[in-house]
C-alpha cells in the first residue's frame, strides 16, 4: 500500500493510548521528525516518556537525546545520563554508544576513556553502525585501548558496509594513506564515493581531489569542481579553497578570478590559512580585485600567525620586493627562515638564494647548499635545476658531473625542457662519463617535444652528421 504518514500517526496514537509502549515511541518519532504531524519536540518527549516509563529501552534513549540537547524539555545532562544508563543496561546499542561518547568527552560524568571503549564495543558487537564507527575511532586514536589501525580499518569497514557515511570516509583515508591497510587509491576513491553519497563534505572534498589530480581515478576536473561546489555551498572551508583554485586556473570551470576570490574569501573568513594566503596573493597581484599590497599583507599575516609556512614565505617575498612594506632583505631572510624551518620547500629555495648571494644574511655556501638540497629532495624544480647547474659549473662547490647529472635528470623527469636538453648535452659530450649518442637523442627529443629550440637544432645537427633522421 502507498505510504501515508497521517494514517500511520492515527494508528500509532490508538495503540499508544491503549498502553502499547512501542506505539508510543513510534508516535514520538513521528512528532520529532514532523511526519504526518507538525514537528513538535515537546509532544515527542511526552510520548517518549510514556514508553520510557514502561521500560522500553529505545524510548529511554530517544528521550535522553532530547534532554541532552534541550529540545522539547529543559536541557539536563544528569537526566540524559540517567536514561542512557537504564537503556544501556538493557543492552540498547544507541544508549551504549551515546553513553560512551559522554564518557569520552567527560560531559556530565568524569572523563573515562576505558569506559567509553567498553561501551562502544558492546554497541559495535550488536552490529550498530554508530557504535562500530565509534569503536573504529577508538582504535584509530588509541582511546581506552592501544592504537591499532588494522583493527580500526576492520570496524570502519563494518560500519561503512551498513551505510555509515563517516566510516566510509575514514576508511577511504586509510586506503589513501596506507594506514592499517595496503595503500589502494582505487579503493579510497570508492569509499569516498560512498561517503559523498551520504552527504559527508569531507568525502566529497577528498574524492574531488582525487578526480582533480587523477590519483586512483581518471582525472576529471569538471567532476571535481562539481563535488567541491557541493561541499563548498555547505560551508566546508577546504572545498571552498580548492574550488577557488580551480576558478583561478580555469580547470574544470571557466577561468574567473572574481569567483576564485569569492570562494577563497569564504574559506579565509573561517580561518583556513591556505585560503588566507590565496586572498593575500589576489590583493598582491590584483587578481579579481584591485591590487592592494597592504591588504595583501593583512591576509598573509593572518595565515602566518596560524603557523602556515606559505604565509610566512609570502611575507618574506613582500619584504624582498618591497611590496606593501619597505624593502628589507634581512626581514625577508628572517621570514624565509621561519618557513624553511617548517620544511617549506619554496622558502628553503628562496633562503638558499639569499644565503648564496649574502643578501640579508651572511654569505654561506655550505648553508645554501643544505637548503637547496632540502628543497630539491622535496621535488622543488628550481632547486633541482640550480643544484645541477652549480655542480656542472663547479660554482661555489667542487665540480661533480655525477651530482649534476642526478639533479638534471630529476628535473627532466618533472617535465622541464631545459633539464632534458642538459641531459642531452651531457650524453652528447660525455660529461663525466662515456658519450652516448642514442641516449642524447632520446633526451633531445623529449626537450624538443616541449618546444625547446636548442634541442631541435641539436637533432638537426645530429641528423646531418649521421646522414639519418633524428627528429
Amino acid at each position: 500500500m502507498p505510504r501515508d504518514d497521517g494514517e500511520a500517526v492515527r494508528w500509532f496514537r490508538r495503540a499508544a493510548e491503549q498502553g502499547l509502549p512501542s506505539a508510543a515511541n513510534n508516535l514520538g518519532l513521528m512528532y520529532r521528525n514532523g511526519l504526518g504531524v507538525p514537528d513538535d519536540a515537546a509532544e515527542a518527549a511526552r510520548w517518549y516518556r510514556r514508553a520510557a516509563d514502561a521500560g522500553l529501552a529505545i524510548a529511554q534513549a530517544n528521550l535522553a537525546a532530547l534532554y541532552l540537547t534541550g529540545d522539547g524539555v529543559p536541557q539536563d545532562d544528569a537526566e540524559a545520563i540517567h536514561l542512557y544508563r537504564i537503556a544501556a543496561a538493557q543492552n540498547d546499542p544507541e544508549a551504549q554508544t551515546m553513553l560512551g561518547a559522554l564518557h569520552d568527552d567527560g560531559r556530565g560524568v568524569p572523563r573515562d576513556p576505558d569506559q567509553a571503549f567498553m561501551l562502544y564495543r558492546r554497541a559495535a558487537e550488536q552490529g550498530h553502525p554508530p557504535g562500530e564507527y565509534a569503536l573504529a575511532v577508538a582504535y584509530d586514536t588509541g582511546l581506552g585501548t592501544l592504537e591499532n589501525p588494522v583493527e580500526a580499518a576492520l570496524w570502519y569497514a563494518r560500519a561503512a558496509e551498513r551505510g555509515h557515511g563517516r566510516a566510509a570516509t575514514e576508511l577511504g583515508w586509510l586506503y589513501e594513506s596506507g594506514r592499517g591497510v595496503m595503500p589502494n587509491l582505487r579503493a579510497a576513491a570508492e569509499w569516498y564515493r560512498r561517503g559523498a553519497e551520504a552527504g559527508i563534505v569531507e568525502a566529497e572534498t577528498n574524492l574531488a581531489f582525487l578526480l582533480e589530480t587523477g590519483r586512483g581515478v581518471t582525472a576529471d576536473a569538471a567532476a571535481a569542481a562539481r563535488l567541491y561546489e557541493r561541499a563548498a555551498e555547505r560551508g566546508y572551508a577546504r572545498a571552498q579553497t580548492n574550488l577557488g583554485s580551480l576558478y583561478a586556473d580555469g580547470r574544470g570551470v571557466a577561468r574567473d578570478e572574481a569567483t576564485a576570490l569569492k570562494w577563497w574569501r569564504r574559506a579565509a573568513e573561517q580561518g583556513d590559512p591556505t585560503a588566507q594566503n590565496n586572498v593575500g596573493s589576489a590583493y598582491r597581484d590584483g587578481r579579481g580585485v584591485a591590487a592592494d599590497p597592504k591588504e595583501a599583507m593583512v591576509w598573509y599575516t593572518r595565515a602566518a600567525d596560524q603557523g602556515y609556512a606559505g604565509g610566512m614565505n609570502s611575507i618574506a617575498l613582500m619584504y624582498q620586493t618591497g611590496k606593501g612594506v619597505p624593502r628589507d632583505d634581512a626581514e625577508a631572510a628572517r621570514w624565509y627562515g621561519r618557513a624553511a624551518a617548517l620544511g617549506y620547500a619554496r622558502a628553503q629555495f628562496n633562503l638558499a638564494l639569499l644565503t648564496e648571494q649574502g643578501k640579508g644574511t651572511a654569505r654561506d655556501m655550505d648553508a645554501a647548499l643544505r637548503l637547496y638540497r632540502a628543497a630539491a629532495a622535496q621535488g622543488h624544480l628550481r632547486a633541482q635545476l640550480h643544484l645541477a647547474q652549480l655542480y656542472a659549473a663547479g660554482q661555489g662547490v667542487a665540480q661533480d658531473p655525477r651530482e649534476a647529472t642526478r639533479w638534471f635528470a630529476m628535473a627532466a623527469d618533472q617535465g622541464d625542457a631545459d633539464a632534458a636538453f642538459a641531459m642531452g648535452e651531457i650524453n652528447l659530450t660525455g660529461f663525466g662519463g662515456p658519450r652516448d649518442l642514442n641516449a642524447a637523442v632520446v633526451w633531445y627529443r623529449r626537450a624538443a617535444a616541449q618546444g625547446h629550440a636548442g634541442a631541435r637544432q641539436r637533432l638537426s645537427e645530429i641528423a646531418r652528421a649521421t646522414g639519418g633522421t633524428s627528429n
